[in-house]
């Protein structure tokens, strides 16, 4: 072979050496690529923060608080209704006074001498107790209109025991309104010796006749 012929091959065997060399690098590349897990995925990017940093998580708390305070209005209902019940089963347990529904509504009866003394038309230190309880429960009376009515038993001057009886139910009016029920949504009543509840003929049945009775009236729908 010529001379110019020799350099020629060169440069071809060369070339052929750097192309086979490339061929080798793109093989282990190929090769590593195939060891991965065929399900991998690659991890998510973290989402960047836009704005002002701190400033956005108040702003997502702030929205956190009104979706939480949003949740509360609407189980207040529920709620309320469950601490009204719970404030009268209170009343009860307590031995404040008997509850119950009737044709009127929700009544919460209490003798007279849990909060009078004898023929006393003051509340006694101890009524006055015993009212805070009736207070707890007529705070979730929202709406609804009360009445006090006071009764005594039958014995003696009929127009007297209307007097005493008028005279102890504006005590506990004013003592509940004091308290917080509303004036608008209360009124009082001297019923006397009306509707008695127990035997007028004995000591124990005139003490029980003796009493208030706080009525929670029913809403009425317009």
């Amino acid at each position: 072979m010529r001379d110019g012929d020799n350099r020629v091959a060169a440069l071809i065997l060369a070339r052929a050496k750097a192309e086979a060399d490339v061929a080798a690098s793109l093989a282990r590349e190929d090769a590593r690529e195939n060891e991965k897990p065929k399900n991998e995925k690659p991890a998510p990017e973290k989402p960047k923060a836009v704005g002002g940093g701190p400033r956005e998580a108040e702003v997502a708390e702030s929205d956190k608080k009104v979706v939480a305070e949003s949740v509360d209005d609407k189980a207040a209902p529920v709620d309320r209704e469950k601490a009204a019940r719970a404030a009268l089963d209170k009343i009860a347990i307590m031995s404040v006074g008997a509850v119950r529904i009737d044709e009127r509504g929700t009544v919460v009866c209490v003798p007279a001498s849990s909060l009078f003394d004898g023929d006393a038309t003051e509340l006694s230190p101890a009524g006055v107790e015993k009212l805070a309880l009736v207070v707890e429960a007529l705070r979730y009376a929202e709406g609804h209109a009360i009445v006090v009515e006071g009764y005594t038993s039958s014995h003696g001057d009929a127009a007297a025991n209307r007097s005493l009886a008028q005279r102890r139910a504006d005590i506990v009016l004013e003592h509940l309104v004091a308290h917080g029920v509303p004036a608008d949504r209360i009124r009082a009543q001297g019923v006397g010796p009306g509707r008695p509840i127990a035997d007028n003929e004995t000591v124990r049945g005139r003490m029980r006749n003796h009493r208030i009775e706080i009525v929670v009236l029913p809403i009425v729908e317009k």
